[in-house]
């Protein structure tokens, strides 16, 4: 359910920050083992606008994607096209870039179908 991928994702973030604390915590115990060279990459798949929603439910909700690094992959192409509007010729709103709303942390990438309406 589309509702309750931010909170999934928050939860994710913060299940990656208590291991970063509990590595970090052990090194300076000086029983660790080396502290992660980067944060963990969350990739979520889904139809287009799905990284506008989700930059927009964390501006709206005034949360922070600190400990994660994601990309979210839109399926474009395929027998919907580039959205609901793509039927319409016009330009497609789930595709557009709103950077008042971008997080830092999260990125976007565009999967197109190939000729088979597959996406590989």
């Amino acid at each position: 359910h589309v509702f309750g991928l931010v909170p999934l994702i928050l939860k994710i973030q913060s299940a990656a920050k208590a291991q970063l604390d509990e590595s970090l915590a052990a090194r300076r115990r000086g029983r660790g083992r080396r502290v992660l060279d980067r944060l963990p990459l969350l990739e979520i798949y889904g139809p287009p606008g799905l990284y506008n929603f989700i930059n927009m439910s964390i501006a709206l909700s005034c949360s922070k994607i600190n400990y994660l690094d994601m990309h979210i992959i839109e399926l474009v192409g395929g027998r919907n096209g580039l959205g609901p509007t793509a039927l319409s010729r016009k330009k497609s709103v789930f595709l557009q870039r709103y950077p008042e709303i971008d997080t830092p942390g999260i990125r976007r990438v565009f999967l197109e179908a190939n000729e088979d309406q597959v996406w590989i």
